[in-house]
């Protein structure tokens, strides 16, 4: 049986491009060889050198590309599978899934980026997402979206045929920046002129607010007069992203405005984010990563 997987090439065009010209993908979070390594001492490895990463998550990617099969017992990558390669804003490729390695040195601009699977590439795309059937968008039986850094490609097999011949028959789009890179300034520029798609209630929105713990986002106003603080992140929002709104809620309060609610934007958030802010005037608010973003900005 044939399984798939999903893997974003980083965020930036120097990933994808030394993955297309070496026949290769790529994970970091560098801790060692992990299969001389337990997951929890991998873990602990993570923690000490990646405090900003999710220990657990980054673990069970890393040992999975490894192909070490997880206490779990789901299964990990192997030699055979097949994996689609993707931007922010495109399927840039698809590849039949070779050997591991281990490269202390990673790849160029990223030398975390020391785990290494040979691939073979299917002589396909890129072509953008928004120009693949429907079955392939977000939320649909056979999304293409990929929030974190990888995961297995829950798809029938007809389903990954009719991708490839989608992919086949498209004329392979320019590869431009915000295919391979989505940037949150590209999303701020958005908001700030589209202020109202985030939410209706927003009578104005002010970039870069200053306080004393340092810059916020974005602060505005709503129609009920409170002080909305908005923080935005690409990826998936973890629990950092969560303390820093709160900072600067609590920073502007103290600037004698009482009623301040928050937002954080993000493409995902994690199970932990979503509880922590149950009880807090906090609205998690998603965005799809659309190259629409970037054009909108740069022509309004």
């Amino acid at each position: 049986m044939t399984r798939y997987w999903k893997i974003r090439a980083g965020r930036g065009g120097e990933c994808w491009r030394t993955w297309k010209d070496e026949s290769i993908i790529t994970v970091g979070w560098d801790v060692g060889e992990v299969k001389k390594l337990s997951r929890e001492e991998t873990i602990k490895r993570i923690e000490d050198r990646y405090p900003d990463a999710s220990p657990g998550h980054a673990t069970s990617i890393i040992r999975k590309f490894r192909g070490i099969t997880d206490e779990s017992g789901s299964e990990p990558m192997r030699v055979g599978d097949i994996t689609i390669v993707l931007g922010s804003g495109a399927v840039l490729g698809m590849a039949e899934i070779r050997k591991y390695k281990y490269h202390h040195e990673g790849i160029p601009n990223n030398p975390t980026h020391t785990y290494w699977r040979r691939v073979h590439y299917y002589k396909v795309g890129p072509v953008r997402i928004r120009d693949l059937p429907e079955k392939f968008q977000m939320y649909h039986e056979a999304s293409v979206h990929l929030p974190g850094t990888m995961a297995e490609f829950n798809i029938k097999d007809e389903d990954f045929r009719e991708l490839e011949e989608v992919m086949k028959a498209a004329k392979p789009t320019e590869i431009e920046k915000g295919l391979t890179e989505f940037s949150e300034d590209a999303v701020k520029q958005y908001m700030e002129n589209n202020y109202h798609d985030l939410d209706e209630s927003l009578m104005e929105i002010r970039r870069e607010y200053h306080t004393r713990v340092g810059d916020a986002d974005f602060v505005g106003k709503d129609n009920k007069g409170r002080v909305v603080v908005i923080e935005v992140k690409v990826g998936t929002a973890k629990d950092n992203a969560v303390g820093q709104l709160l900072g600067y809620m609590n920073a502007v309060r103290s600037e004698g405005k009482e009623d301040v609610r928050g937002i954080l934007v993000a493409e995902d958030f994690t199970e932990r984010v979503k509880e922590a802010v149950r009880l807090d005037d906090i609205s998690l608010i998603g965005f799809r990563a659309k190259l629409d973003f970037i054009n909108i900005s740069q022509h309004s």
